[in-house]
């Protein structure tokens, strides 16, 4: 059974490892991590997890776990997360950069967490200019700052996939 906790920093004797760590080799791992964006969709739940060295990390829950999990994960909040495994992230679409995705189990514990020594959000932003000139397509994401001044419509695709086109001003 899951389990959440409170505490003013990590234990002495819990072995804290950085997401470029991860990997299937091991099981139950332990992270200390900000929560920097979480969705819900009816299949499952995603976060994208940051650590203290900026790395950053996609994690899923499934529907069956997603009432155990809610409650205990909001954004912007630092957690140790424990007992839970790694797995190749093969979604189709990958949010971050990073080779493995983090899978919750039902015994994986969230503990909340104080004393954050890295980046807030790890955002990595690309220049107008370079993203004009085509440098970010082959990127996974791309971090801007802009004004939208227009948006297309929403195209529905029949396997559920939606686009919206949309032109972005530098600011």
């Amino acid at each position: 059974m899951s389990t959440a906790k409170e505490s003013g920093g990590e234990s002495p004797s819990l072995s804290l490892s950085f997401i470029d760590d991860l990997n299937p080799a091991k099981d139950m791992w332990n992270i200390k991590c900000r929560i920097i964006r979480k969705w819900c969709q009816s299949f499952r739940m995603d976060l994208i997890l940051l650590d203290e060295k900026g790395s950053k990390v996609q994690a899923g829950i499934k529907a069956s776990l997603i009432h155990v999990f809610i409650s205990q994960l909001h954004e912007d909040e630092i957690v140790i997360l424990s007992k839970f495994g790694v797995g190749e992230n093969t979604d189709p679409y990958k949010v971050v950069n990073h080779d493995y995705k983090i899978n919750f189990y039902r015994c994986t514990v969230v503990t909340r967490a104080n004393g954050w020594q890295g980046v807030d959000y790890g955002f990595k932003f690309m220049a107008h200019s370079d993203i004009v000139k085509g440098e970010g397509k082959n990127l996974l994401t791309v971090n801007v700052a802009g004004t939208v001044v227009w948006c297309g419509d929403m195209e529905i695709f029949p396997n559920e996939r939606k686009r919206m086109n949309l032109d972005l001003q530098d600011v």
